[in-house]
């Protein structure tokens, strides 16, 4: 890599930690110069059987894109992204835009730190107090032209969370949802560290020996007298829910996916800048039947995320690709 292009070293370093689904991080950056550089989306890194429409992988490139733009504001300049179109899946690096550093910026509103810092939380530990969360949320969902919601009804949330768990239970046992998510999981401290990517079972709360053994099991997850155990295992891992945030819009096709990946970063580091955790859980809007639930229980239609928020000890830090291993050579 030339001398002139170390700014796109600096900024990766920082944006490579932006969250994307099943710490895939479908993303690599070939710098051209110190000005312009291409982004890839990473076809090895897609979820074809969970993610089906692609919209997910989408949102998740938008939301790298917008830590990009980020870092790049706090180092005093502005960024213009020409996307490429049509999208051609059948390259193991898919041309997915290319970016430019232009003029000058003020700082963004959120430091570099925040990026570094925002992380998923899924411990069980949650505290009943929260900060006024309806203003922050509503302020960035509408900036990008959708509508959230905060669920604090405890009725409301225990349908909710029985729905996700058998959707959970359902898509793990199913052999192309499950079989994919498989290869995802790390299961110890030295795979994780090895493959610096995935789901590591640190941080997702699950001891490396019980996710290996649903991993290499799954028949459980469909037998009567074991579905209510790992049931009830899954909602004791999860714990105490007492808000559940759902956000509706625009959401499949491309330009909507990558504009909502934008909006999904910004409101998870307000978030984490008010000392609250966010945890997806993608399987109420990948599952046909708890979406329809869903839908039912929110009493509206359109909702392309929901995730439990609140008060939680500081998670694990999951890994994340090294920088050299996301950058190109140009």
């Amino acid at each position: 890599m030339s001398s002139d292009a170390s700014i796109w070293r600096e900024i990766v370093d920082v944006a490579r930690w932006a969250p994307s689904p099943h710490n895939t991080q479908p993303w690599k950056l070939r710098p051209i110069d110190g000005e312009r550089a291409e982004l890839f989306m990473v076809s090895s890194r897609r979820l074809p059987d969970e993610d089906t429409t692609g919209c997910f992988l989408l949102c998740a490139m938008g939301i790298f894109i917008e830590a990009i733009r980020i870092v790049v504001a706090n180092r005093g300049r502005g960024l213009v992204v020409s996307r490429k179109e049509p999208l051609d899946i059948s390259q193991e690096l898919i041309p997915f835009a290319e970016l430019a550093l232009v003029g000058a910026s003020e700082p963004d509103e959120f430091a570099d730190s925040a990026i570094l810092g925002r992380r998923t939380s899924r411990l069980a530990r949650q505290s009943d107090s929260l900060p006024d969360l309806k203003r922050p949320i509503d302020e960035i969902a509408r900036r990008y032209g959708h509508r959230a919601e905060l669920t604090r009804d405890p009725d409301a949330i225990a349908q909710i969370m029985d729905t996700n768990a058998n959707a959970v239970m359902h898509d793990l046992a199913d052999a192309a949802y499950g079989g994919e998510i498989r290869t995802w999981y790390r299961f110890t401290r030295a795979h994780a560290a090895r493959a610096r990517d995935g789901l590591d079972a640190r941080c997702m709360n699950v001891p490396w020996y019980e996710l290996w053994f649903s991993s290499r099991f799954p028949i459980l997850l469909r037998m009567p007298w074991t579905r209510p155990l790992m049931k009830r295992l899954y909602r004791r891992r999860v714990g105490h829910v007492n808000a559940v945030l759902s956000i509706r819009g625009s959401f499949f096709e491309r330009d909507a996916a990558e504009r909502a990946g934008a909006m999904l970063l910004r409101l998870w580091l307000n978030l984490h800048e008010l000392g609250v955790g966010m945890h997806p859980f993608g399987n109420l809007v990948t599952n046909v039947t708890a979406h329809r639930r869903l839908t039912e229980l929110l009493g509206t239609d359109g909702v392309w995320i929901v995730a439990r928020v609140g008060r939680t000890e500081v998670p694990p830090r999951s890994h994340r690709l090294e920088t050299k291993e996301v950058l190109l050579a140009s």
